[in-house]
């Protein structure tokens, strides 16, 4: 069979050409694989709301479950909405040690920071690692139809 006629051309790929073509796409692809959990992970919110100097509807009161908790941007900040079994809490989710965007670690029921280790209880006070003050409480109000910040 004549190899031009099948698109290919007549030049023919090797298996030391194809191997190192096969070992790149799966170094490229694990590398993916693991970025992107890693960047979504550090990386602020998607979800935005913001409206300087306003109360601004978050969530609808079932919407976060007790001992969990909601990412936001408020004021083109993150924020942390916690809903503690008997209240909500809303924190500055920015790490004071360096300015990272913490997490809600639910298993642990702490907030951890992924940079270096600082950890804050429910309510945002240090619990360890390098973070010199408490993340910052964000005006919070609950309503019968949500959860307003601001």
């Amino acid at each position: 069979m004549d190899d031009s006629l099948n698109g290919l051309g007549s030049k023919k790929v090797s298996r030391k050409d194809f191997l190192d073509l096969a070992v790149a796409a799966s170094a490229g692809l694990t590398a993916v694989g693991i970025g992107v959990p890693i960047l979504t992970y550090i990386w602020p919110p998607l979800e935005v709301t913001t409206t300087a100097g306003q109360k601004v509807k978050i969530a609808g009161l079932k919407d976060i479950t007790p001992v969990k908790a909601k990412a936001v941007m408020f004021n083109n900040k993150p924020v942390l909405v916690i809903n503690t079994g008997d209240n909500f809490i809303a924190l500055a989710a920015t790490c004071p040690h360096l300015g990272c965007v913490v997490k809600w670690d639910e298993p642990a029921g702490k907030i951890m920071c992924p940079c270096h280790g600082a950890a804050f209880d429910i309510r945002g006070n240090v619990l360890g690692g390098p973070a010199p003050s408490p993340l910052v409480p964000v005006p919070l109000t609950k309503a019968a139809d949500g959860i307003y910040l601001g």
